[in-house]
């Protein structure tokens, strides 16, 4: 009897340390941080995978956030191997990560990758980027390929979030309070302003960041309005002047610079002009006690105003990454309303008309 006690105890003990080690969860992990082999710069987006040493079988994977860091967790104890791709750096193997218990947390410390110029001196890029670009934080709006004319207003007049009125002013996702960054730098022009005193033919790309992080210290609630200039390398003096015209307005730029070693020179221009006509009607009712004042206006208006900048300015380029600037803007705007508008007012009693 005390034997078979003994081994219906030692079965019962074996099924529950069998269920126990079936329901264990494993909660290894490693991290690390991506770097570019002068470790002067983290990694974005860099393409992280871990692979079992054993069979080669894919176990999981990430990619780096924008300060390089990364983290894979839910890793069984085992031996792995970590691999990491960026587009245009050379890829990187890591072997013999070994995580011996269930818990274990594994830190790979700094990461860097290598450019690959082999690979970036035999590809040769042939199409031109689209126009518009959505990316994970930003929309990118790619303007050098573009014949363009006017501000910086007119290229965001049909992109998605912006809402340019027609007196061009600028406001993003239904709010005029957002800031404007020129190549990086915050203006010091009340955002629409800013952006009418820009010459579009000027503009290399437009970012719109609706959901800025800490890193651009936001003013503005409703996003940024990043604006990164043409650096143009060609030595030399050159040009560009454009003219457009429409029923309803007309606009004209030019742009001349010149380049010289390591000082550059610029000076550009822009006018634009725009006539916007339609019909009106309105009717308003006014009660005080007993009596109803009643006025209705019917008729014709037109708006008509003109925008005009000029700016100049030098750079200076110490090195790769640094340079002295010095811009100048002079600008202005005016606007003319006209109405031929007829009104008419009743009351309880009387009625007359007036045309104005």
């Amino acid at each position: 009897m005390r034997k078979a006690f003994q081994c219906t105890a030692a079965i019962l003990w074996c099924i529950l340390t069998t269920g126990a080690a079936g329901a264990q969860s494993y909660n290894g992990s490693i991290d690390g941080q991506v770097l570019t082999a002068d470790g002067m710069a983290a990694l974005e987006y860099v393409s992280i995978a871990i692979y079992q040493s054993t069979d080669q079988a894919l176990v999981g994977g990430t990619i780096s956030k924008s300060d390089g860091s990364f983290i894979i967790d839910g890793l069984a104890p085992g031996s792995y191997y970590l691999e990491l791709s960026f587009i245009g750096y050379t890829a990187q193997r890591i072997n013999d990560i070994v995580i011996e218990h269930p818990k274990q947390h594994k830190h790979l410390g700094q990461i860097t990758l290598g450019a690959d110029t082999q690979s970036l001196d035999e590809i040769e890029v042939l199409a031109h980027r689209p126009a518009l670009e959505f990316k994970l934080d930003k929309k990118v709006i790619n303007v050098s390929n573009q014949y363009t004319t006017g501000s910086a207003v007119n290229l965001l007049e049909n992109i998605p979030s912006v809402v340019v009125d027609i007196e061009g002013n600028v406001s993003l996702r239904g709010s005029s309070d957002f800031s404007v960054l020129v190549n990086g730098v915050p203006s010091l022009l009340e955002p629409s302003e800013a952006l009418q005193q820009i010459p579009a033919s000027t503009i290399e790309k437009i970012e719109i960041i609706t959901n800025p992080s800490a890193k651009y210290n936001p003013d503005g609630t409703a996003g940024i309005i990043h604006i990164i200039t043409k650096k143009n390398g060609t030595k030399g003096l050159s040009g560009v002047f454009n003219l457009k015209g429409g029923t309803n307005n007309a606009a004209g730029d030019f742009l001349f610079s010149l380049n010289k070693n390591r000082l550059s020179y610029f000076i550009s221009a822009d006018y634009y002009l725009g006539n916007y006509s339609g019909d009106k009607y309105g009717y308003r009712n006014t009660f005080s006690g007993d009596s109803v004042y009643s006025i209705e206006h019917d008729g014709h208006i037109h708006n008509k105003f003109d925008r005009y900048n000029l700016r100049g300015g030098m750079e200076f380029r110490i090195d790769n990454l640094k340079t002295i600037d010095i811009n100048m803007a002079y600008g202005g705007r005016k606007k003319w309303d006209d109405a031929d508008l007829s009104y008419a007012e009743y009351d309880n009693f009387t009625s007359s008309r007036l045309a104005i």
